[in-house]
């Protein structure tokens, strides 16, 4: 998990629904810049591994490269090139089955970076003007038989399972270079370069019909 020296003080609700999955992570990574502050839920948790990333300058100021860095500090962590890496939202209350769905999905499609929620491009860039359709989307909403599907872009917020060995990370962090905006369009740098690299994006089903997951109110 990537989160903000903002936002890290409401993550509690979205830590516990993780410690609640039926498939339990090995270990839980949070990545925030240095020198901000965490709260107590953080300093006292024994299952946490807090990673901290230096700021990063440009011509707009100081900051960090944004929720990338949650493969850039987190994977890096990580040699065996068969880890699992799952990545979520700090604003994410997980129903318990997600992790668990998205393991099971890695194992049957293990050449595939596995999610829950994505959207394909091809629509968007032949309108005039560009605009998103409802049948780009595809999720947990479209007939399940129609799942796995393959898309262009994953989408973080509902959870994506990479294996270690699909990630090249200095090139992930090629983002630095470009505009300020990519840093906030996480998923389609990291979609993108997974595409680059060969690897198949996929939206799998959930294990249970139940409601996948809720957003957590925003620390204001």
């Amino acid at each position: 998990i990537a989160t903000t020296p903002e936002r890290v003080w409401g993550m509690h609700p979205a830590l516990e629904s993780i410690r609640q999955q039926t498939e339990k992570p090995d270990a839980i990574y949070i990545s925030i810049i240095e020198g901000a502050q965490l709260p107590d839920f953080l300093l006292v948790a024994p299952d946490i591994l807090i990673l901290r990333h230096p700021a990063f300058h440009s011509e707009d100021g100081q900051h960090d490269l944004g929720p990338v860095h949650k493969l850039l500090d987190c994977a890096s962590e990580e040699d065996d090139p068969l880890t699992a890496i799952l990545t979520f939202d700090d604003d994410i209350l997980l129903a318990p089955f997600v992790a668990a769905s998205l393991v099971r999905a890695a194992v049957a499609w293990p050449d595939a970076a596995v999610g829950l929620s994505g959207w394909n491009a091809g629509g968007l860039l032949t309108r005039e003007p560009a605009a998103f359709a409802p049948l780009d989307f595809v999720g947990q909403h479209v007939p399940l038989h129609q799942l796995p599907a393959a898309v262009d872009i994953l989408e973080g917020y509902a959870g994506v399972l990479y294996r270690r060995h699909f990630l090249e990370l200095d090139l992930l962090a090629e983002l630095s270079t470009g505009p300020a905006e990519v840093r906030y369009t996480d998923d389609v740098w990291i979609s993108g370069q997974l595409a680059r690299w060969g690897v198949q994006r996929l939206v799998v089903p959930l294990d249970s019909a139940t409601h996948t997951h809720t957003h957590t109110a925003s620390p204001n």
